[in-house]
């Protein structure tokens, strides 16, 4: 189910991890694959039938005269054999000097952007590869042998692959390439600020949840290592970003491991992990993201924006702090999510921090620095203008990930010696599916540690960046991201209005809880390009909790007869669910008039009744219909209404006036009778009449 706390998965999987490394690298990418190529037309050749990755290079700054030594691996992912296969070196003469440059002169064909190193020694001879078949290989060439030039700056360093195919053709261009940077330094640069800022958020896909897996993953695998990575980075440079929801998706696996055929040595593993980040978040800079990460743009325009976010900052505070971490907040859109008017919602809501793509910043540029603001309102509004890198094979890419942050850092140097203005820095947002392997990280941790001085990298924490001073930028206007269909808000809507009112009349310990994480993870960004599922599992959810307040009912009997104009009665609240609730009720009359003492709210005990005794008035009238409705604590009302006729009985007044009467009607009758034999003594003489029978 989409609001399940137990379960969980993370964001907008391909949004933030799709875009490419970053554009002027993009640029590196498209001009090493089309102006290294010779102009020799191709022999019938697939030039995908081959791949080629890098696995490290060294040095990783080239000072002065050295070996270059590159190694990687060749692989033969085809149906057919290929033999004869060859690896050369490719480089320039000179390198690039900033980013433009660098741009420009590799998005042209006609460019001159390095030389092949073919000389004999100077290659790798990798020989045949049959289908399937994967060999390593290494390259070393003396710097001296290329010509290299000592200026600072970045050499793109690509590999190509040659061989011949299956039907004894060779192809002169290449059947496969991968291209790597390598920064030079040779003089007094100035010192760049450098941060490796280790996003924590889910990244597994959000309607299919393999709890076995993502328990390899803490255990053995890419969360474990993605962990490590973030603990072996220099607490001076490590920034930390937390999503809650991560931990509570963790733990909940961990607890319910039985089900999920995991054994209880790997869950206790799993809480380890939780428990080693918390720890590491209370020693470094850190960042809590909203629960689940919110997909911000597709609701917050809407009118139950308001209270979606306050369930998701409760979410959030209540997440933290229970499993102790502690931060400033930061909200992550997607990569073309970012507004002005959705920043000054986030701003509205005192937000400390948006992270926002370079591309959707107004006449942004790296001297700007990462950290910049935009002005809502009265008030700037942080922004980190950054993209998670996109990496795809974890080994290679942990020597890729080291020689972008350090390329990155060379060309913001050489920008901060051209341009007293400039704020050019090394920012690196770490993308959170990323394998990292440790080991090949320690080149670069070397220089961001404390003991290395000479580095010209400068360790710096995100935090200490956002309250340097920034530069002001503009947010573009308009997106081409589609917000929330309608009837996707308004079952958003109705969910949060109903997992309320449930919160309020569900006692069972953490529900009120599980509820807020449902309606957060309702608007997860991971459900990005998932509507129909999303939309199903809302419906669900809905269903599922008018389901359980249905099984609430309120009694009464069909009529109702005080003994007065005003009394009391009695009234059945009956709880079939499985959990104790807290319930009270609220009366209404036919005809004005009739008053109703308020109900008491009253705990009813799973599978239990309790019979409410409440009181009314009728006033001048002798009869109504009345109708009793279920209402939460806060007066919400649920749950079908009973009606039923109340009406008065004047039984005993009437008893009184009869015997009134009946005392009047004897003594009447007591007057008549002395009257009347008063009457006779008086005026009625003896009777002398003689007695004829004689």
């Amino acid at each position: 189910m989409v609001g399940s706390s137990k379960l969980t998965s993370s964001p907008a999987a391909p949004r933030y991890d799709s875009h490419v490394r970053i554009p002027w690298l993009t640029s590196v990418l498209i001009g090493l694959v089309t102006a290294l190529a010779f102009s020799t037309p191709a022999l019938g050749a697939d030039p995908d039938s081959l791949s080629v990755r890098i696995t490290s290079l060294s040095p990783t700054v080239l000072t002065g005269d050295t070996t270059i030594t590159l190694t990687g691996t060749a692989s033969n992912p085809s149906k057919s054999p290929w033999t004869s296969v060859h690896a050369y070196l490719v480089m320039p003469k000179r390198p690039y000097t900033n980013r433009v440059q660098l741009q420009d002169a590799l998005a042209s064909d006609s460019a001159y952007v390095g030389e092949r190193i073919v000389d004999t020694d100077r290659f790798a001879i990798i020989g045949d590869l049959e289908p399937g078949e994967e060999r390593e290989f290494t390259i070393r060439v003396p710097s001296k042998e290329i010509g290299l030039s000592h200026a600072d700056g970045v050499f793109p360093v690509g590999v190509h692959l040659v061989a011949t195919n299956s039907r004894g053709e060779r192809n002169p261009q290449s059947q496969a390439r991968d291209v790597t940077l390598l920064p030079s330094i040779n003089s007094d640069v100035p010192s760049v600020k450098t941060t490796l800022v280790w996003p924590f958020v889910e990244t597994w896909p959000i309607d299919k949840v393999n709890p076995k897996e993502i328990a390899q993953s803490v255990t053995g695998g890419q969360l474990q290592r993605y962990l490590e990575a973030a603990k072996a980075t220099p607490v001076s440079s490590r920034t930390l970003l937390i999503d809650p929801a991560l931990l509570d998706s963790l733990e909940a696996i961990a607890d319910d491991a039985e089900a999920h055929d995991i054994d209880a040595d790997v869950a206790q593993a799993m809480r380890v992990w939780n428990a080693d980040l918390v720890a590491l978040s209370q020693k470094s800079d850190t960042w809590i993201v909203g629960y689940a990460r919110p997909d911000f743009l597709r609701f917050f325009s809407s009118a139950g924006a308001p209270r979606i976010t306050d369930v998701i900052q409760k979410s959030t505070q209540e997440a933290a702090e229970r499993h102790k971490i502690s931060g400033k907040t930061v909200v992550w859109p997607a990569q073309g999510d970012s507004t002005a008017a959705l920043l000054n919602f986030v701003a509205g809501n005192k937000t400390d921090l948006a992270i926002v793509a370079p591309t959707r910043l107004n006449n942004w540029s790296q001297t700007d620095g990462s950290v910049v603001s935009t002005q809502t309102g009265s008030s700037a509004q942080p922004l980190l203008a950054a993209s998670p890198l996109r990496l795809v094979h974890a080994q290679a890419d942990t020597s890729f990930f080291v020689q972008h942050t350090l390329s990155t850092a060379t060309l913001s140097s050489l920008e901060l010696a051209g341009n007293p203005k400039a704020r050019s820095d090394a920012v690196t947002l770490v993308n959170p599916r990323w394998d990292p392997q440790v080991d090949q990280l320690k080149p670069l941790l070397s220089l961001l540690s404390a003991e290395n001085a000479s580095s010209f990298l400068s360790p710096v924490t995100l935090g200490a960046s956002v309250t340097a001073p920034q530069s002001s930028v503009s947010v573009k206007k308009t997106t081409s991201a589609k917000s929330f269909p309608k009837e996707r808000s308004h079952l958003t809507a109705q969910l949060e209005s109903i997992s309320s009112l449930v919160s309020d009349v569900n006692l069972e310990p953490g529900a009120s809880l599980e509820n807020d994480r449902q309606v957060a993870r309702s608007v997860a960004l991971r459900w990005r390009g998932e509507n129909a599922a999303v939309q199903s599992g809302i419906a669900k959810a809905i269903q599922d909790k008018q389901a359980f307040l249905g099984k609430i009912t309120l009694e009464a009997p069909a009529t109702i007869t005080l003994s007065g104009q005003e009394g009391a009665f009695p009234l059945t609240i009956r709880n079939g669910t499985g959990a104790p609730i807290r319930v009270s009720l609220t009366l209404e009359a036919d005809v004005a008039g009739i008053t109703f003492a308020k109900a008491p709210v009253v705990r009813v005990e799973p599978g239990s009744s309790y019979t409410m005794t409440v009181s009314a008035n009728l006033g001048s009238q002798v009869a109504a219909t009345m109708t009793a409705q279920l209402t939460s604590e806060t007066g919400t009302a649920f749950g079908k209404p009973s009606a039923f006729v109340l009406r008065s009985s004047n039984v005993g007044q009437f008893v009184w006036i009869a015997m009134a009467a009946a005392m009047l009607l004897v003594v009447a009758a007591g007057i008549r009778r002395f009257l009347r034999r008063r009457n006779t003594g008086t005026d009625t003489p003896p009777s002398t009449e003689s007695d004829d029978r004689g």
